[in-house]
Parts: C-alpha cells; sequence; structure tokens
C-alpha cells in the first residue's frame, strides 16, 4: 500500500505516535521516542500538539471516524440499493 501523502507536521506527528504506539504500546511511547523518530526536539512537538494524550485521542477519532464512514457506505451499499 502506498504511503498516505503527509500534509502538515501534526500530521506527520499523530502518524508516526500511531506508529510507534502500535510497536512499542501507549504507555511505552515516550514523546523523546516520537522526537527521536522524526529527528526532531522532544519541545518542538509540543508546538503542535498538547500531549501524548491528545496524540491518543486524535488517532482513537480519526479511526471511529473512518469506522462511521465506511459503515455508512456498507448499508447505502446493501440496504439502499
Amino acid at each position: 500500500m502506498a504511503e498516505k501523502l503527509i500534509i502538515n507536521r501534526k500530521e506527520q506527528i499523530t502518524e508516526t505516535a500511531a506508529k510507534l504506539f502500535r510497536k512499542k504500546g501507549f504507555i511505552a511511547t515516550t514523546m523523546r521516542d516520537l522526537a527521536a523518530e522524526l529527528g526532531i526536539e522532544a519541545a518542538s512537538i509540543y508546538h503542535h500538539v498538547k500531549s501524548k494524550e491528545e496524540l491518543l485521542e486524535t488517532i482513537c477519532f480519526d479511526m471511529a471516524n473512518k469506522f462511521i464512514m465506511n459503515a455508512k457506505e456498507v448499508n447505502d451499499i446493501y440496504f439502499n440499493a
């Protein structure tokens, strides 16, 4: 699957955080880990997000929204045909 085009730094941070959370777990992933993966200083991340918890919330809500959109699409195909 092709990589999604990342439009801005916050999206890049969020995508990288999601990968690290999957790999190491939320608790074990630090903002320093995230910064190292991005090649920036940890303090720079806080210019774009408030906390690691905010990143997790963003990731969860994005996933929930994708699920809802896909469920609606399936519903439209099978029940409104």
